[in-house]
């Protein structure tokens, strides 16, 4: 999935109906108050207070907004605007489902979703965090991923690659649609899942506990907030910018290995056995940020952690996620 634009688009027109910015259409009769607009300009205007209630995401981002991020103000219509990276189909389909209306279905644009624009939908309902992320999983993914199956490599690829962010399961192989594939095709798809979790696990390990690969914001050039830290060859950084309830400590001494705050020692380690399970770009991108009450509260406990474990975590999600994709999309080379 692309990454959110850096230059937003101009307004190029309204979303259709329920989403053009009109009221007495459809359920929903109250004005709109804020603008989701797609990456190619098409505006779909919604209200924020609903955008909260089916996601805690927009509750977040809002507040975002509000405060001016970046120091600039989008806005059309005497909205503001929020760009984000999906297509018009894409968020059309999800909104469509995701909003309440008189006749909940799913709206699609002129034509119908492909498998590419049916995979984005499902990445963005978890991306977003839409309530109604879990129940669409069900008919589209698994579905997708098995009626699929004789179409070309490269999309029974794409489709196997899409069951990635759910975990195998009892129900996983009950599907209606496994009839549809031979016994040896279903063993491949469960087989496939498998190696997945733990090459992409075993992966993640190195990268994340070790501290050689991914250590450093790019966006700040800052290592984490969470890693302890070796300057090179010379002793530990000591600043002091920790406080002692998060567990951080700079020891002096040279040739130490470097070390997490037990804080992100325990969220990764939740982190990974999801990946295992869910070795999927998405899971990361989800759970790397969600963080349990009793990390956060080491995390609030702790000034520096408090003002920068947030965004450290959702550089580190992103970049993490890149590498999950790149190593799941070999896998699924070599399998399909």
């Amino acid at each position: 999935m692309s990454s959110t634009p850096t230059s937003p688009p101009p307004h190029k027109a309204n979303a259709r109906i329920p989403f053009s910015g009109a009221t007495s259409t459809d359920s929903d009769t109250r004005p709109t108050d804020f603008i989701l607009r797609s990456c190619e300009g098409v505006d779909f205007h919604v209200r924020k207070d609903m955008l909260k209630a089916l996601s805690d995401f927009f509750d977040d981002m809002f507040s975002m907004v509000e405060k001016g991020r970046d120091g600039e103000d989008l806005s059309y219509a005497g909205k503001t605007v929020l760009a984000l990276p999906e297509s018009y189909k894409v968020l059309y389909a999800l909104l469509s489902i995701a909003y309440p209306r008189q006749q909940p279905s799913v709206g699609t644009p002129e034509q119908g979703l492909g498998i590419d624009e049916i995979l984005e939908m499902m990445e963005a309902a978890q991306k977003y965090r839409f309530v109604i992320a879990e129940p669409l999983k069900t008919p589209i993914v698994y579905s997708l991923s098995l009626i699929y199956t004789n179409y070309q490599r490269d999309t029974v690829r794409k489709a196997a690659l899409g069951t990635l962010s759910s975990p195998v399961t009892p129900r996983f192989l009950g599907f209606r649609e496994m009839d549809r594939i031979s016994w040896s095709t279903a063993q491949r798809l469960f087989d496939f899942h498998q190696s997945c979790g733990a090459i992409v696990g075993e992966k993640v390990d190195e990268l994340v506990k070790g501290g050689r690969q991914i250590v450093t914001n790019k966006k700040t050039q800052k290592r984490y907030i969470w890693w302890q830290f070796n300057d090179g060859d010379s002793h530990w950084d000591d600043s002091g910018v920790h406080d002692a309830p998060c567990g951080a400590r700079m020891a002096a001494g040279k040739n130490k290995t470097a070390k997490a705050a037990p804080w992100f020692t325990a969220h990764f380690a939740k982190l990974l056995g999801r990946i295992r399970a869910s070795p999927s770009p998405i899971t990361v991108l989800v759970e790397a940020v969600k963080v349990a009450p009793s990390e956060r509260s080491l995390i609030k406990a702790c000034d520096a952690c408090k003002k920068l474990a947030d965004e450290d975590l959702q550089n580190f999600a992103q970049r993490l996620a890149v590498q999950v994709r790149t190593i799941t999309e070999e896998i699924a080379e070599a399998c399909f």
